[in-house]
């Protein structure tokens, strides 16, 4: 009796494992973000109000690669352009 409940055990240890490998599987691949809609590019909007676009990673660091900045100036008729 005493080898039934240890294959019993095992082979319970073994599914929980490949269920838990099959979760981490299927949610990695609902967070794919490669879709036709989706963009390697980001909008990043700092506190003081400017705008930076480029390729955002998060790995190790916060970065912004390849980045542009959106610029705001006021023209001699006192409005308002944006410039790249």
């Amino acid at each position: 009796m005493n080898m039934l409940n240890r294959k019993l055990v095992v082979g319970l240890v073994v599914l929980v494992i490949i269920l838990v490998a099959l979760a981490v599987w299927v949610g990695m691949k609902l967070n794919k973000t490669d879709d036709a809609g989706s963009s390697a590019y980001s909008a990043v909007l700092l506190i003081n109000g400017d705008v930076y676009f480029g390729k955002l990673s998060w790995f190790p660091t916060p970065r912004i690669e390849g980045a542009w900045i959106l610029q705001r100036s006021v023209d001699e008729k006192n409005q308002v352009q944006l410039n790249l």
